[in-house]
């Protein structure tokens, strides 16, 4: 409708004129569907935009499609005839093509080996599965991605404290979840270290045996990996999170360790006292950079610039974006300009989003201390608020469908308490709070699409197949109408700023819009049945918008509720 308008415009005016007309909402004490805005174009015309105003009302009367155009000041504000308006709003686009033909890769998650996933992780999942749908809207081709931090000190820890406490007891024998196992030998060396400090020493020589290829160590990491592997694979099951690719530390470490011989070599890195190799990063106004230790054990950032490098001879992507928490943020800062000076990866093709932390009402969580909540505990809890306002709503839906529709509200719970604040900010976790049916939840609007379904199972008319002239709409229908044509630019700017919370916000917009019209206009009970099928129309636009969004966020609407 809007491209429409342009173009008419183009032909009058000329493409370059019309270009500099900015279409804005009308003023509420105003009447119109569009305004036409003509600051940018007076100095060019050297016309005032009141001018201007008065030209195009005169250009746009031969207009099928305009019911009126009124000049109002510096402004032409334009009233769309309804037939076109709402044709328009019945065939507004779900998705956009402005990232076409770009492959975008995308890491998320990347855990280790020495735990469960936790809520921490929770964000993660959320916000890369988003992004990856979102780019994937906007015509974009993804690769989702993670690597398994499966080596290093760390994943030793967990390894010595079964050593140590050895009876050979396994997930089977005890009846743990696999990873959970494996993440309480963890927290067990955490506590046991503060009191036998030389603990941490011995952790990082079994990190050396493991890097000599020991046997016995390898064994006991493959056996101690392939039970968290299953653990984790449960959960992402659950979280209905999808990977096309896994990297693992453990196979791309040696060429990371090859890339900072070769920057010695180019006398871009040099070796310390102690034999560590180290980069400085003064001209860019950072500190020294550790890039291996004294040892010669690898680190993070090791395996980082092979696994960067790798990617981009696998997939040669035109962006490939890390998310990880926001203390990451420099270890990315730093793994870019390194890749860029070594002259492996264009930094303009990498990309880090770092999002803030979760704590609980009490404070910080640490895997360390056990402090932390983690993921499927959480969705334990969730789906168990969820099932509990379920039967107090519905206590005659039988179990076996209130248990499956707690499942539903709890994926939605979660993912949108995740994404409706900015990733920048952090969150506090209130799991109550998340799984409401009424506010800004996901839940809320779960259940406003459940009640959309119900309507059309009350008419008797099948959603997917209803008919009908959405001319006969009106004014009544114009603010849901507006709201509904918004979703491309929303979707278009969501996907530029790499920021779900924009989808989340429109979405909460959207419902509170459907809801206000429902309660004060009658579907069912229309004067005739040619409007109530054209309201049904626009219910179901409603919710094909609204299912689309939460799609992308990773979330389904439940049958009942």
């Amino acid at each position: 409708m809007n491209d429409i308008l342009l173009a008419h415009l183009a032909d009058t005016f000329g493409a370059e004129a019309a270009e500099k007309i900015e279409l804005r909402p009308v003023p509420e004490h105003e009447n119109g569907d569009i305004a036409l805005s003509f600051f940018r174009l007076s100095k060019e015309m050297q016309k005032s935009p009141m001018e201007i105003a008065a030209m195009v009302k005169d250009a746009l009367q031969s207009l099928d499609m305009i019911q009126e155009a009124v000049a109002a000041g510096p402004y032409c504000n334009v009233t769309i005839a309804p037939q076109h308006y709402f044709n328009a709003v019945m065939n507004a686009p779900l998705s956009t093509q402005t990232h076409a033909g770009q492959h975008i890769l995308i890491e998320y998650s990347s855990p280790n080996t020495n735990k469960p996933l936790h809520i921490g992780h929770s964000r993660n999942n959320a916000l890369g599965g988003a992004l990856s749908s979102m780019y994937e809207a906007a015509g974009a081709k993804v690769t989702r991605v993670s690597i398994i931090n499966n080596r290093g000190t760390h994943i030793c820890k967990s390894m010595l404290m079964y050593l140590r406490n050895e009876n050979g007891e396994t997930p089977e024998q005890t009846g743990e979840k696999p990873d959970h196992l494996v993440g309480r030998y963890y927290r067990n060396f955490t506590i046991a270290a503060e009191k036998n400090p030389e603990m941490e020493q011995e952790a990082q020589a079994m990190l050396q045996q493991w890097e000599a290829g020991d046997v016995d160590v390898r064994a006991l990491w493959e056996r101690m990996n392939e039970w968290v592997y299953a653990g984790w694979n449960a959960t992402y099951e659950r979280q209905r999170m999808r990977f096309d690719q896994w990297y693992y530390e453990s196979e791309i470490y040696v060429d990371g360790k090859a890339m900072v011989d070769e920057g010695l070599q180019k006398g871009l890195f040099y070796k310390k006292d102690d034999g560590a190799v180290a980069v400085d990063l003064a001209d860019y106004k950072l500190d020294e950079k550790i890039l291996q230790r004294s040892d010669g054990t690898s680190i993070y950032i090791t395996q980082d610039l092979a696994l960067a490098c790798k990617r981009q001879a696998e997939h040669e992507a035109d962006k490939m974006i890390y998310i990880t928490a926001i203390p990451q943020n420099y270890h990315f800062q730093v793994l870019f300009i390194l890749l860029n000076i070594l002259g492996k990866v264009p930094q303009k093709k990498l990309s880090h989003i770092g999002y803030g932390l979760i704590s609980l009402p009490e404070g910080k969580m640490s895997s360390r201390k056990g402090t932390v909540i983690q993921a499927d505990a959480a969705m334990d809890e969730l789906h168990n608020l969820a099932f509990a306002a379920i039967t107090e709503r519905n206590p005659q839906m039988p179990e076996p469908e209130r248990r499956e529709a707690a499942e539903e509200i709890m994926n939605g719970a979660w993912k949108f308490y995740m994404l409706s604040v900015t990733p920048k900010k952090g969150i506090v976790y209130d799991a109550e709070r998340a799984v409401r049916f009424e506010g800004s939840t996901g839940p809320y609007l779960q259940y406003a699409g459940v009640r959309i379904q119900s309507l059309f199972q009350k008419s008797g008319v099948d959603m997917d197949s209803i008919t009908g002239d959405a001319g006969l709409l009106g004014d009544a229908e114009k603010p849901l109408g507006a709201k509904i044509l918004e979703w491309q630019n929303v979707l278009e700017r969501a996907v530029a700023d790499e920021n779900p919370t924009t989808i989340t916000t429109y979405l909460l917009e959207l419902t509170q819009s459907w809801s206000s019209y429902y309660a004060s206009t009658s579907v069912l009970n229309a004067e005739s049945e040619e409007i109530k099928n054209a309201r049904l129309l626009l219910a179901r636009k409603v919710y094909t918008v609204l299912k689309n969004g939460l799609n992308l966020l990773g979330i389904d609407i439940p049958k009942k509720m």
